[in-house]
């Protein structure tokens, strides 16, 4: 790949991620903390947001991840806007492969669950493949 190319595909996923923040609400996100049982690929997807944005806490556990949700449900959508592409770590980068590789984070089985949840699922993957096209431009220079 070239560099402008690279740049062009990396300029493309930050735009389809903060574009699906467009459509996300307060309402949403307060609507996936009233699950009382979720969907896997609900928390699964909300364990991604938690590797980026506590990166110091390991959550996988539904109460543990609608506990932390929920102290930060007025300020998510300031968190995301504003989240640095630039900071995520390998260690980061690599959970979050993880998580998203598995087949309950489909965006379309994703987005039969919530709709709050595909537009976090697209932002998580617009991340993604930023900090792996970013890697990949950093290391042609």
């Amino acid at each position: 790949m070239s560099s402008n190319n690279d740049r062009d595909i990396m300029v493309a996923c930050l735009t389809e991620a903060r574009t699906s923040l467009q459509v996300l609400t307060k309402a949403g996100i307060t609507e996936l903390m009233t699950f009382r049982k979720p969907p896997l690929s609900i928390i699964y997807i909300l364990e991604g947001l938690t590797v980026l944005l506590a990166p110091s806490k390991r959550m996988s556990d539904w109460y543990e991840i609608k506990k932390w949700l929920g102290t930060r449900v007025n300020e998510l959508l300031t968190m995301l806007m504003n989240f640095n592409t630039d900071q995520v770590s390998e260690e980061q980068l690599e959970h979050l492969k993880t998580i998203l590789a598995r087949p309950e984070c489909d965006s379309e089985r994703v987005r039969c669950c919530s709709l709050a949840g595909y537009q976090l699922c697209l932002w998580l993957k617009g991340i993604a493949n930023y900090s792996i096209i970013q890697r990949q431009y950093q290391q042609s220079l």
